[in-house]
């Protein structure tokens, strides 16, 4: 029965709430918790969560800042505090707080994992794959930590680890659209045209909103000499992202390749408004250029 009086009970029916979606009635649950116990780290917790839900990170970081000072050991708030952080492009601190709590308490898998993704945007892509090992040491069924170590190793150019751990990605979590467009660069780099081809239907089929792909997969049919298909895929990327001016250089080349030279034109001048210092594209230009005035 709830208590009125009881600060953890509005703390418990602000998860409640949280949990179903109504952040506003949850954040005043933990509202009223802190009224009643200022001292109650849990509630500002949980209120940092909200804010951080509805993007007010600065009110979020406030809140970790006080459940910390209530609760120094709150291996949690860490966690949270960093994520802000992180966010916010405080990398460095992020990192402080990934290492606080793991010094609290090795077993977050989540420290591991957030510290991972630091560590890649600074650059250090052997920590983050440790980070993401060691994640997925502690928890071996998330799709995510996956992906984010089959991106490491894409850019590290570990092309065969990379496969293998988007499969793994995939297997988990059959819908991540992600992992389907990334193994389908990473097939397209290893020669395999067709398994690119089948990696990017499939990002059509979750998303056939998803521009990118179209173009993506159109680049494919074009190399395999599919040039009126890839065409197709240029105008649907196009028809979605009408400022795509490497799509507009894509099928410039396309209808040069079918001797469509005006038409090739139109597209390069086209690529060219849009981002006037679009290196292939005035390359390309200036070639179609020098074909025309012979």
């Amino acid at each position: 029965r709830f208590n009125p009086k009881f600060d953890d009970a509005y703390v418990s029916r602000g998860d409640a709430r949280k949990k179903q979606g109504d952040l506003k009635g949850a954040l005043t649950d933990y509202n009223e918790a802190l009224c009643l116990n200022p001292q109650n780290a849990i509630a500002s917790f949980s209120r940092g969560n909200i804010y951080y839900a509805q993007g007010d990170l600065n009110g979020a970081i406030a809140d970790y800042n006080e459940a910390l000072r209530i609760f120094p050991r709150y291996s949690s708030a860490y966690i949270a505090r960093g994520r802000v952080r992180q966010a916010l492009g405080d990398l460095d601190g992020a990192i402080d707080d990934y290492n606080e709590a793991l010094r609290i308490f090795p077993g977050h898998s989540s420290a591991y994992f957030y510290r991972g993704h630091v560590r890649h945007d600074q650059g250090d892509l052997n920590g983050a794959i440790a980070d993401y090992n060691e994640a997925l040491r502690l928890g071996p069924q998330n799709a995510k930590t996956y992906f984010n170590r089959g991106f490491a190793r894409q850019v590290q150019g570990d092309l065969d680890g990379a496969i293998d751990d988007y499969n793994e990605a995939l297997r988990l979590d059959p819908e991540r659209v992600s992992a389907y467009g990334n193994r389908g660069l990473v097939r397209k780099a290893q020669g395999d045209l067709n398994g690119a081809i089948a990696d990017y239907n499939e990002v059509l089929r979750i998303n056939p909103q998803d521009a990118l792909a179209y173009c993506n997969r159109g680049n494919i049919r074009q190399i395999q000499g599919d040039i009126d298909d890839a065409i197709a895929d240029y105008n649907e990327a196009l028809r979605l992202c009408p400022q795509d001016a490497s799509a507009y250089n894509n099928r410039g080349y396309a209808y040069e390749q079918q001797e469509k030279i005006e038409e090739a034109l139109a597209d390069y001048e086209s690529a060219l408004r849009i981002d006037p210092q679009h290196e292939r594209v005035m390359n390309n230009r200036a070639n179609l250029l020098k074909r025309m005035n012979k």
